[in-house]
């Protein structure tokens, strides 16, 4: 389901948005996708996200939601009063300011629907992102999400989708001018540089991390290999 809260947007990038979808092969998981019309202070105070963040996925009938982070109208749009349950499986939300552009709309809904890719079709997999961070991170030189399996393989599809879309030469242009304006410069850099076509199992990545750190994963996290 596409929700998109200021009505503009049913013109501007619902199209854009359905072109992404078409790209994919999703799980058989229920999923809210909310596309926001204003910035919540909520989630750009929220550690794990930041003033930088475009987006995210989250499988809130898993995981929840948080105390406090969630603006009410959101959660009006993924909970069942009746019921007193979450009605979708997962959300991706996408934030206002990334909602501004139909080209940064489908670099970051595509990159969030590849998570819900990970999470619907290689649960195992999925599940171990957190903890092959939380232990190798420390033992690495200024290390980045997207040194890891799981958000590799989100800026590899979700550059693939948008060239498919917008064409190289536009979403290269797209990077640089994110770039330029400083707007999370690393991050941006690694997505231009990044080769689309190159191939990238998910899975066979992860077993490779796994098996570097299992001993700090047992230890760290137990019960958390399988």
């Amino acid at each position: 389901m596409l929700i998109f809260r200021d009505e503009r947007y049913t013109e501007t990038l619902k199209p854009t948005c359905e072109t992404v979808l078409a790209q994919y092969d999703l799980p058989e998981k229920s999923l809210v996708c909310i596309f926001d019309d204003q910035e919540r202070p909520g989630f750009l105070n929220h550690p794990p996200l930041g003033l930088n963040f475009c987006g995210f996925f989250l499988p809130v009938a898993q995981s929840g939601i948080g105390h406090g982070v969630w603006a009410q109208e959101l959660i009006a749009h993924i909970w069942d009063n009746a019921h007193t349950c979450f009605s979708c499986d997962a959300v991706i939300y996408i934030r206002k300011r990334t909602c501004d552009t139909r080209i940064g709309t489908a670099i970051t809904f595509a990159h969030e629907l590849q998570h819900f890719m990970q999470y619907g079709h290689h649960r195992d997999a999925w599940r171990l992102q957190h903890g092959i961070q939380s232990v190798c991170s420390p033992k690495m030189q200024d290390p980045r999400p997207w040194h890891f399996p799981g958000e590799h393989e989100a800026q590899l599809c979700s550059k693939k989708v948008a060239e498919q879309i917008f064409g190289k030469q536009r979403i290269r242009e797209y990077a640089q001018e994110r770039i330029d304006c400083g707007d999370d410069v690393e991050k941006w850099r690694f997505f231009m540089e990044i080769d689309p076509t190159s191939d990238f199992d998910f899975r066979l990545r992860t077993e490779e991390w796994v098996s570097q750190c299992k001993q700090d994963l047992n230890l760290y996290f137990p019960g958390l290999i399988k």
